[in-house]
């Protein structure tokens, strides 16, 4: 184990690197990033939230999380918290006077709205959120300072939040509202208007789940105890990453599947599949750790999950929340987290941390486990468009270096074979097999290879199918030569039999082009009147190809699409920046005009039927575009998208042409192909 060396950045971090040349492991830099003990106000991480550039910070990958990480510009870990519980769909559906409680927020916080108690006797409950209702801790409390509910009612009230059981509401409307007449800060008509204020903008619940019989380590009497989650007080202590901290709230769930994940030395947690637990890169789900076979930290240090035993019978649950600043705990000896935006917001933090200040390693990580992402291709794609803009480039796949995970190369990274189409397991180490066999053979290593080496040495060896993707992978551009011109190359030399390139081998040294070793194997080789003829042929069409053998953008483009899922060294964009008024970014950043056009790729299309007015019942659209500066979401409305629908397909380039819309989207009026 090295000895990890403290380095002060110019930010005033610090941060424990094991080895300051970086040396990988897995693929990955091995950095040492205590995250706990990280500061919470570095300038560079708040940056990242406040540009929303925060693509890869936990909770704000979307367009929606970008667009509000900036609107908002949170400056602390309690305003972070705030953005992600705000961004839930009850706070944003929920509108008072024109806006949504979200940007009811918002304004508040930057001094474009007075900051008005929803009733005076809740000005201190919600003296931390602008008096706006954000979290579920805020409607326990008011149901406890405001209604008298005991701490059984207020769950109660938690539990039923969003539920459609009307019945089950207006009961407990009922004695919400008695309740509030008892205590009698708030009159009846303020505590109707009360709970729908409560009902509508609490409608996301952060609660994952344990299994009621999970135990916690306690502190009791002066004695550690080994507790059931089920037998936890509010109040007690229970051990976690920083020592003993309080339990604040203990939640009672509604039935779920719980099941058991074992880990190395056989300790065992029982959990819902999303509930998260610590590890090396954060918290995760427990879902992802055994997918991804990361490490999670135990009592008994870093253990992977060995095996999941499946439950098939949904049952009732807990989930508890501690005080401790960090919102985690050891539960049956494993770190877990409790539900809590501010525990969102500090892994949040965390991330854009990493980003702000080791963008490559940041990158590296996350695209070598965007394969474990259901759409892992867009995933790529977007992380490999955000590295860009970042003046991060993303180098393709190259024969000199096989290896599956995404690899930090100077200022750059290395796409890796993992995920190169037609490279599975199996076949990657048969490249890399057959590579290793000829570099043996030749006596030097692959990067001293030349292309006449390469193609007459190794490339008869490979499955045409892997050298076909390989090479429109870009993997052999360091070779010198267009990709088409390869793999026209390729198809010449498996119409030669072993023996002929034997003798082109030895009669040119691998240092004549294609054409000339041809010439001189009829001119100086043995071979017979027939293959004569042949190879005749071949030197004719080596001459006289029937169609160009120069890549063009838009084939590069189209090949790493298809083999890599996005492109990498060049864009079907790159010459249309000329052709419009404005990018993506301009038009986000707020640039005022009549009309904006805009040269676009459509990455992501959803169509959605109008329920109401005098367009009932047609089809309008939203549409994700992207450009070389940034991302973003469309809107275009019935008629127009009737006109134009021919043309929105994933993957095409258009122009767009449209207007700001009174909810500051761009709303689309013409499509063009380009």
């Amino acid at each position: 184990m090295e000895t990890p060396v403290k380095y002060r950045l110019d930010c005033g971090c610090e941060i424990d690197i094991v080895d300051p040349a970086l040396k990988p492991i897995d693929s990955l830099p091995s950095l040492d990033v205590d995250y706990y003990s990280l500061r919470e106000d570095c300038p560079l991480a708040w940056d990242v939230f406040h540009s929303g550039q925060t693509k890869g910070v936990f909770q704000l990958e979307t367009q929606l999380g970008r667009k509000f990480s900036k609107d908002l510009a949170p400056s602390n870990l309690l305003e972070a918290s705030a953005l992600i519980a705000l961004i839930r769909p009850g706070c944003l559906r929920y509108v008072v006077d024109g806006k949504s409680m979200t940007q009811h927020y918002i304004d508040r916080k930057h001094g474009r709205e007075d900051t008005v108690p929803v009733h005076p006797a809740l000005t201190e409950i919600l003296s931390e959120t602008y008096q706006i209702i954000c979290y579920q801790e805020n409607v326990l409390e008011i149901s406890k300072q405001i209604a008298g509910f005991n701490l059984q009612e207020a769950d109660k009230l938690r539990k039923a939040m969003g539920t459609k059981d009307a019945a089950m509401m207006a009961s407990i409307r009922d004695k919400f509202v008695a309740g509030c007449e008892k205590v009698g800060l708030v009159g009846k008509e303020d505590a109707v208007a009360l709970f729908d204020n409560i009902e509508k903008s609490n409608r996301y619940s952060f609660n994952k789940c344990l299994h009621p019989n999970t135990r916690v380590i306690t502190f009791y009497n002066n004695k550690l105890n080994n507790t059931r989650l089920q037998c936890l007080e509010i109040g007690d202590m229970v051990l976690g990453p920083n020592g003993f901290t309080k339990v604040v709230n203990i939640y009672h769930n509604p039935v779920k599947l719980i099941h058991r994940f074992i880990l190395e030395d056989n300790l065992k947690i029982r959990c819902s599949e999303d509930h998260k637990l610590m590890t090396k890169y954060g918290l995760r789900t427990a879902k992802e750790i055994f997918n991804q076979h990361l490490e999670v930290k135990t009592l008994l240090g870093w253990q992977k999950i060995k095996r999941i035993e499946f439950s098939h019978t949904p049952i009732k649950n807990i989930d508890i929340e501690v005080e401790d600043s960090s919102h985690t705990f050891y539960a049956d000896n494993i770190l877990v987290s409790n539900s809590h935006s501010y525990e969102y917001a500090v892994v949040g933090y965390w991330t854009a941390w990493m980003k702000a200040h080791f963008p490559l390693h940041f990158y590296t990580a996350w695209l070598t486990y965007a394969k474990q992402k259901i759409e892992h291709e867009k995933e790529v794609s977007d992380l490999v468009a955000d590295a860009k803009r970042n003046n991060i480039h993303i180098l393709t796949p190259t024969v000199k270096k096989i290896v599956p995970e995404f690899t930090i190369e100077g200022s750059n990274i290395r796409f890796g074979f993992g995920l190169v189409k037609g490279l599975g397991g199996s076949n990657l180490k048969k490249l890399a097999d057959t590579i290793n066999k000829r570099v043996y053979a030749v006596g030097k290593p692959i990067n001293q290879f030349n292309i006449a080496e390469f193609m007459f040495l190794v490339s008869p060896a490979i499955n045409k199918t892997v050298m076909t993707n390989i090479v429109l992978a870009g993997a052999l551009d360091e070779l010198g030569l267009d990709r088409k011109r390869i793999l026209y190359y390729y198809d010449i030399i498996l119409a030669l039999t072993d023996k002929e390139i034997e003798q082109i081998v030895k009669l040119t040294s691998c240092k004549e082009s294609l054409l000339k070793s041809l010439q001189k194997l009829l001119a100086e080789g043995k071979i017979g009147a027939a293959r004569r003829v042949k190879i005749e042929s071949l030197v004719t069409s080596l001459q006289n190809p029937p169609y160009s053998l120069e890549d063009t953008t838009a084939f590069r483009v189209n090949s790493e699409v298809e083999i890599l899922g996005t492109a990498i060294s060049s864009s079907s964009l790159e010459n249309c920046a000329a052709i419009g008024n404005t990018t993506c970014e301009q038009f986000l950043n707020g640039k005022k005009g009549e009309e904006f056009t805009i040269p676009v790729e459509i990455v992501g299309k959803r169509e959605n039927i109008i329920k109401n007015g005098q367009s009932a019942g047609k089809t309008m659209a939203f549409i994700a575009v992207k450009d070389l500066t940034g991302d973003m979401d469309m809107v275009i409305f019935s008629d127009a998208y009737t006109k134009y629908q021919n043309l929105l397909i994933v993957g095409n380039t258009v122009m767009m042409t449209g207007k700001r819309s009174k909810t500051d989207s761009f709303a689309i009026e013409k499509v063009v192909q380009i």
